[in-house]
């Protein structure tokens, strides 16, 4: 019965805390990856000019001019007005000033049109996607599913795609929107083992007890060092691979190999870190309850 219990307390935490944020912590990569895609394929697009009227592919950088209706932005490209429709269209904000402009560590944060709540009149905007033209002027617009690339970014134009692509990523995608209802799950589940447990697997209960403290376990001591030291880590995994990406985006695949190379191991040895903490400090919770609440 004991065993049943641990077995029972044990899968429970693999399911909250490490199958439910890795399913998320994928799905964040692959967002961003395909955000990365989408803006170097942008960059090799033809840039829209005031005598473009044929249907394609183009990018444009320009500054908000007017808007008309609800979802329809006017853009001053600086050699005519280009219009964007953002219904149902992510924006994704890029702050570019201030320190660590060059190398910014926060990713783009999307957001929706109706989630906006006002826009300067000068604002810029980097657009990428199909547009063609309607009563006159060239749009960009959703077509075949496909939405338009939008950009509103702070600063100089001039290596603005390099800096998305270095910031275009979570800085830990682990910590996803599906985490704290994760860890949160995975906290009550295991009291419900614990409780279940209590009466005829003590031992088991105790488990259960310690499982369920895991999303505190990191910041306690003597176990803290270890999360710190695997930030360290961790931040230092990403910014390779943001060396990585730019060094690929700007052609110098050997530097991207280099520079690449081996970065999942680093990502790992930062998780390795964090478990030894957990640990540690699962251990010492063990003990404390063993001689405390769970003393014969």
């Amino acid at each position: 019965m004991a065993s049943q219990y641990a077995i029972l307390a044990a899968l429970t935490a693999l399911f909250f805390y490490l199958l439910l944020p890795g399913a998320g912590a994928f799905w964040v990569r692959r967002r961003w990856r395909r955000f990365r895609h989408a803006v170097s394929r942008g960059a090799s697009l033809p840039l829209l000019l005031s005598d473009t009227h044929q249907e394609g592919w183009y990018q444009l950088f320009g500054r908000l001019e007017s808007l008309q209706g609800e979802d329809l932005l006017w853009l001053d490209s600086g050699a005519g007005s280009v219009g964007v429709v953002v219904e149902d269209t992510p924006l994704f904000l890029f702050p570019g000033r201030g320190r660590g402009a060059r190398r910014p560590k926060e990713p783009p944060k999307a957001v929706f049109w109706h989630e906006m709540l006002a826009l300067a009149e000068g604002t810029q905007f980097y657009v990428a996607g199909i547009a063609r033209q309607e009563s006159g002027q060239m749009v960009f617009r959703q077509r075949q599913g496909i939405f338009p690339l939008i950009i509103m970014y702070e600063g100089s134009p001039q290596g603005l795609l390099k800096r998305v692509i270095w910031a275009g990523r979570q800085r830990n995608e682990y910590w996803n929107a599906v985490t704290p209802g994760a860890l949160t799950g995975g906290f009550l589940a295991q009291l419900l083992v614990a409780l279940a447990a209590l009466p005829v697997a003590p031992e088991a209960a105790r488990f259960a007890i310690v499982l369920a403290l895991v999303p505190l376990t990191p910041l306690m001591p003597p176990g803290a060092g270890g999360y710190y030291l695997y930030r360290k880590v961790w931040e230092e995994a990403r910014r390779r691979r943001a060396i990585r990406d730019a060094s690929r985006f700007c052609g110098f695949e050997e530097v991207s190999a280099r520079v690449g190379a081996w970065v999942w191991l680093r990502e790992l040895g930062a998780v390795s870190i964090l478990a030894l903490g957990v640990g540690i400090n699962s251990g010492v919770i063990a003990l404390v309850l063993a001689i405390t609440l769970f003393a014969p």
